[in-house]
């Protein structure tokens, strides 16, 4: 159940549409808490102690300075609240919407590090998410999510908005103007 429900086409339609990713987000968005809503509820002793596992390496990666690292953990922290919700269909059609992302088609966690200099507010969401479950918690899971998403969508769109006006910035330059 874990196979792609994307075809390359649809892939390749996202990678060259940049509007597609304000789709993407708001389906992320919701999903996202619904599988954490789900998880806080049917997190299993094993789902917890992967959750757990993933705190540690997030942390190490955060506290060692290796956003490679970092980038890795966040994607196994994804795979394994979705995994953690034991909804089939669920945890299929986010592969998919993982696969999105590990190709960095929409954006890349590097991006997202930059916007506060330090990914700390990544971790502190991250942290959020994985407490939120381990405690069974679905109001707080769902929450967590839901804010992280939409940290993830702003910080994105000023980062955007950064790279944009450097881009015109250097353009001023090189023209002499």
């Amino acid at each position: 159940l874990t196979g792609r429900a994307m075809s390359p086409a649809m892939l390749a339609l996202y990678s060259r549409h940049g509007e597609a990713f304000y789709d993407y987000l708001e389906y992320r968005r919701e999903q996202e808490a619904f599988a954490t809503r789900l998880a806080a509820q049917r997190a299993t002793a094993a789902d917890k102690e992967r959750l757990s596992a993933i705190r540690e390496e997030l942390e190490a990666a955060w506290l060692g300075q290796d956003a490679e690292a970092e980038s890795e953990a966040d994607f196994r922290l994804h795979r394994a609240v979705v995994d953690a919700s034991h909804n089939t269909t669920l945890i299929h059609m986010m592969a998919s919407v993982y696969d999105l992302t590990r190709r960095g088609i929409f954006y890349n966690h590097d991006l997202l590090r930059s916007i506060d200099d330090s990914g700390r507010k990544l971790l502190d969401q991250h942290i959020e998410i994985i407490e939120s479950v381990l405690s069974a918690d679905p109001v707080r899971a769902e929450e967590a999510a839901r804010d992280h998403m939409d940290y993830v969508e702003e910080s994105i769109r000023r980062g955007r908005e950064l790279q944009r006006r450097e881009q015109r910035a250097r353009m001023r330059f090189k023209s002499g103007v």
